[in-house]
């Protein structure tokens, strides 16, 4: 039988093998398993597989369990972490694993030419995200299970990323997405007429550096007939360039979040829906400009509450919530960056 000793300090490790053996000599297995390995035996030998659905079904219990998609994003940097190591059993995850995957994640990245400053950043976001299923919380809630384990990300330096001051795009840059944005608006008269599809092989090789021509395999979108407007891809532009929004914030965005300030200014408010929950949970008021009001009131249609026409979206609860970022109008988002 073996023990987990909780530490990687060999004296400390030493200390606590000689207590084990001393009361195990002298008060035999059952007392010695009950005191020193508590209801651990099947817990001890779980797969990273059987350790991320316990992770899962365990953190009802934490306080302000996060979203269905972070749950899984945590989970899918644990797995990598364990499988670049060579690790199938949780219980092999340690401190010095983990400081070997540091060592060969960078070592590959620098191998693909990849920018060392970008490798670390992702590297650490890789590590911050496995260390979520060793908060003290979840180690609680583990220990509810019977399932006692040490945090091997603990004394890991995990460094944040550094964020870079914001740097405005250049003048003619903005100006010229400005000046095409009409085309978006009213349409592009000398845009060329779609080719026709062609049919579709049971192998396709993927095509590359095509600039002129989106290629979306698929079923949501397919490329628009550019001739024709597109008023709500053009609303979004508004919304997420001219005031500022990040995408599902456009995406969720309604009519009654603007609102007159005592100053006489139009401001927009981003706040929590029954559809939405903005990030970090906080709201945030930004002013809107004359003529960015003016443009989204031409289009304006209030047959819905939402900005953007499209679909309505779907009340999700938590666990039923998808694992990626349901839009609704996933089909504008994508003429618009096309």
């Amino acid at each position: 039988m073996w023990f987990n000793l909780k530490t990687a300090n060999a004296a400390e490790a030493a200390v606590k093998a000689r207590d084990i053996y001393i009361y195990l000599i002298a008060n035999g297995w059952e007392a010695a398993l009950e005191k020193f390995k508590p209801q651990t035996e099947k817990r001890d030998n779980l797969t990273v597989e059987e350790f991320a659905d316990l992770y899962r079904e365990k953190i009802e219990l934490v306080e302000y369990p996060p979203i269905i998609r972070t749950v899984e994003r945590y989970v899918g940097c644990l797995l990598l972490i364990c499988k670049l190591v060579g690790i199938k059993r949780i219980a092999r995850l340690t401190e010095e694993k983990v400081a070997a995957f540091k060592q060969k994640y960078l070592k590959r990245g620098q191998e693909k030419g990849r920018d060392e400053t970008s490798v670390k950043l992702t590297c650490n976001s890789h590590l911050r995200g496995a260390a979520a299923l060793y908060s003290k919380q979840m180690m609680k809630a583990y220990a509810t299970a019977g399932f006692v384990e040490v945090n091997p990300f603990e004394g890991q330096l995990l460094r944040r990323i550094e964020l870079k001051p914001y740097t405005p795009l250049p003048r003619e840059l903005l100006d010229s997405i400005w000046a095409d944005s009409a085309k978006l608006r009213d349409g592009d008269p000398e845009a060329p007429a779609l080719l026709k599809p062609r049919k579709k092989k049971k192998r396709r090789r993927r095509q590359k550096n095509r600039p002129h021509q989106a290629v979306d395999n698929s079923p949501r979108w397919c490329e628009p007939d550019w001739r024709k407007p597109h008023p709500e891809a053009y609303t979004i532009l508004l919304l997420e360039l001219g005031i500022g929004l990040r995408r599902e914030e456009s995406d969720k965005s309604q009519w009654d979040w603007f609102f007159t300030g005592h100053d006489g200014r139009r401001y927009i408010e981003v706040k929590k829906t029954e559809y939405f929950t903005p990030k970090g949970k906080r709201r945030r008021i930004i002013p809107v400009e004359p003529v960015l009001w003016a443009a989204l009131q031409e289009g304006r249609q209030d047959v819905t509450p939402f900005i953007v026409p499209g679909n309505m979206p779907i009340i999700y609860a938590r666990k039923t919530a998808p694992k990626n970022i349901a839009y609704r109008c996933e089909r504008h988002h994508r003429t618009l960056v096309a």
